[in-house]
C-alpha cells in the first residue's frame, strides 16, 4: 500500500544555498512529504559522517542541490577518503542502497553573487592553500560529471524556479509511492459532489460526408471566433509549454480530436472507472487542447494532466476531489479545470484550493446550471475563477448560474467530440469552464510568470459586456486578454478582484493556511 508521507533527504552545501534549501524544504512540505536535512538533526553525539549515513539509510529518496561550492571533505580520520565531499558521500550512499537520487545543478550561465570555490584564492596565504582551492574547484567539476552520469538531474536558476522543477521532477515517483492526505471531516468521505448536469443533445455528426464536416467546422469556428481565439493565437509568436489539469474522469485519447495531444492520466485511490474513458472528460480535454483535422481547442499544444475522481455514476467524494487538487499541484499544473460542484461548501476542498492558489495554480470552476444566483462551490470561493455560460447569441443562457460571485462567461452551447469518433451539440457551464481554462493557458503561453491575481485581472478587465442585466454576465475575450499579457510591465502584482460574501456587500474573507509557493 502506498505510504502517505515519505522521508526525502536534502543534501547540499549550506550557507551559500540557504534560500534554495529553504524553498525545496517548503515545497516538499507543502506536498505533504517529510524533509530530512542537517537543520533538523539537532545536537547528536555521533560524528557528522556516520550520522548523515544513518539519516540517508532511513530516507526514501535523496535530493542534492549543487551550486558553486564543493563543501567539507571528510578526512580518513573522519571516516572519509580525503577526496569526496560530505555531499558526494550522501549521494553515493543513496545510490548504493538503490534509493532514487534527484540532482539539481545551478545553471552555469546564471548570474551568481554568492560564494564560489575560486573566490578563496584571494584569501589563500600559502602555496598549500592555493593548491587546496584548485583541488576543490576540480573536485566540484568531477562531482557534477558524476551526477550527470549517475542520477536524474535538472538545472535551476532561482530559488522559486528550483522549487518548481523539484515538484515536477518528483511528480511521477510521488504519484507511485505517496498518496496526498488532508484532514477530512466524516461527511467528506461519503458526501457525493454534484453530478455534472451537462448532457448531450441530439448528435450533429461530423463524419457523414463533406456537407456534414463543413457544417461541423462552421459551428466550431463560430464559438472560437465569439472569443477571437484565432486572432489571439496569432499574437503568440513563441508559445511556452503549459500544463492544464482536469479533475473529472479519463478522456478517450483515441478520438481524432485528441490523438496528437500530450495527455497524462492518473486516478485517485478507489476510482473503479479510472481506466474507462468517458465522453465528459473527452469533451473537457478537447475544448482546452484539442488538435485534429475536424476539431481544435482553445490552446493546442497545452499539456493535459487528467485526474480521475468520478465513479461509474459520475459522482465523487469531497476527499477524492481534494486529493486530486493536491495531485494537480504535484504534477506541475498551472491551470486547474474543475467542473464539479455543490451548493454546500466543503472545507477540505476549500483548503486544497487555498493551498493550490498559494502555489501559483489558477483554478477555473464551472458556476453550475441552476439558472439562478444560488452559489455553487468551489466556484463561489473568492480565490477561484467562476465561469458561467452564454449561448450562440452571445447572451447568458436561461440555465446558467449567475450573480456577483460569477467572474466571467464563455460559450456553453457548443459542438464537441462524442463517442468513439463523432461529434454532438452539448450544453453546460462545464464546457464554458474548459474554454476559459484554455484561454488561461494561452496567457501562460505568453508569460509563464503571470500570477493568479494578474490573470484574473486580465480576463475581467478585457471581457466584453452583454445586453443582459445578470450580474457576472461579461464574456471572455481571448484576443484582448492575450494582447494585454503582451504589454510591458504586466500588472502581475496587483491584488485580485475579490467577491463579496452572500448578503454582506463586503469582502468575503478566506482563512488561508500559509504555504510556500512553488513559483
Amino acid at each position: 500500500m502506498a505510504r502517505h508521507v515519505l522521508d526525502i533527504f536534502l543534501s547540499s552545501t549550506s550557507e551559500d544555498l540557504k534560500d534554495y534549501r529553504r524553498t525545496v524544504a517548503d515545497t516538499l512540505g507543502r506536498l505533504g512529504q517529510f524533509v530530512v536535512r542537517m537543520e533538523t538533526f539537532g545536537a547528536k553525539p555521533n560524528k557528522p559522517l556516520p550520522e548523515c549515513r544513518q539519516e540517508v539509510a532511513r530516507s526514501d529518496a535523496l535530493i542534492v542541490i549543487v551550486g558553486h561550492r564543493y563543501g567539507w571533505v571528510p578526512t580518513k580520520k573522519d571516516g572519509g577518503d580525503g577526496r569526496r565531499s560530505i555531499t558526494w558521500w550522501e549521494v553515493q550512499w543513496a545510490l548504493d542502497t538503490n534509493k532514487p537520487v534527484y540532482a539539481f545543478l545551478i545553471d552555469p550561465t546564471t548570474p551568481w553573487t554568492g560564494a564560489r570555490e575560486q573566490d578563496r584564492l584571494v584569501r589563500a596565504g600559502s602555496e598549500a592553500e592555493t593548491l587546496g582551492v584548485w583541488r576543490d574547484v576540480r573536485s566540484l567539476a568531477d562531482f557534477r560529471k558524476f551526477l550527470e552520469n549517475s542520477t536524474t538531474r535538472d538545472v535551476f536558476t532561482t530559488p522559486d524556479q528550483l522549487g518548481l522543477v523539484v515538484a515536477t521532477s518528483l511528480f511521477p515517483w510521488l504519484l507511485e509511492h505517496a498518496s496526498p492526505v488532508r484532514p477530512v471531516a466524516p461527511g467528506d468521505l461519503t458526501a457525493a459532489s454534484v453530478v455534472p448536469s451537462d448532457r448531450p443533445r441530439p448528435a450533429a455528426r461530423g463524419r457523414d460526408g463533406v456537407a456534414g464536416r463543413v457544417n461541423q467546422r462552421h459551428q466550431q469556428l463560430y464559438w472560437l471566433e465569439q472569443l477571437h481565439v484565432g486572432s489571439a493565437r496569432e499574437l503568440i509568436a513563441d508559445p511556452k509549454p503549459v500544463r492544464v489539469a482536469i479533475i473529472a474522469g479519463r478522456p478517450r485519447e483515441s478520438h481524432a480530436a485528441l490523438t496528437s495531444v500530450s495527455i497524462t492520466s492518473v486516478a485517485t485511490d478507489g476510482r473503479a472507472s479510472a481506466n474507462t474513458p468517458d465522453d465528459y472528460t473527452t469533451v473537457l480535454s478537447a475544448l482546452i487542447a484539442g488538435a485534429g483535422d475536424d476539431f481544435e481547442g482553445v490552446a493546442p499544444g497545452a499539456e493535459l494532466l487528467t485526474i480521475s475522481v468520478l465513479d461509474e455514476n459520475y459522482t465523487s467524494t469531497n476527499a477524492s476531489i481534494a486529493s486530486a487538487i493536491d495531485r494537480a499541484v504535484l504534477g506541475g499544473a498551472r491551470v486547474l479545470c474543475l467542473s464539479l460542484g455543490s451548493a454546500k461548501e466543503s472545507q477540505v476542498i476549500t483548503n486544497a484550493i487555498t493551498d493550490a492558489v498559494e502555489a501559483g495554480l489558477i483554478v477555473v470552476a464551472a458556476a453550475g446550471n441552476q439558472g439562478s444566483e444560488t452559489r455553487i462551490y468551489p466556484a463561489a470561493l473568492e480565490s477561484v475563477l467562476a465561469v458561467g455560460a452564454v449561448g450562440i447569441d452571445g447572451e447568458p443562457t436561461q440555465w446558467t448560474s449567475h450573480g456577483d460571485w460569477v467572474d466571467i462567461m464563455a460559450p456553453g452551447d457548443v459542438l464537441v467530440p462524442s463517442g468513439a469518433d463523432g461529434y454532438a451539440q452539448m450544453q453546460g457551464t462545464s464546457w464554458a469552464c474548459a474554454i476559459v481554462s484554455g484561454v488561461v493557458a494561452l496567457l501562460l503561453q505568453v508569460d509563464p510568470t503571470l500570477k493568479p491575481a494578474a490573470i484574473r485581472k486580465l480576463l475581467t478587465d478585457t471581457a466584453h459586456a452583454t445586453r443582459s442585466d445578470k450580474a457576472g454576465a461579461r464574456v471572455v475575450d481571448a484576443y484582448r486578454a492575450v494582447r494585454g499579457a503582451l504589454q510591458p510591465a504586466s500588472q502581475a502584482d496587483r491584488p485580485a478582484v475579490r467577491k463579496p460574501a452572500a448578503g454582506s456587500g463586503g469582502v468575503r474573507k478566506v482563512t488561508r493556511r500559509r504555504v510556500a509557493a512553488l513559483r
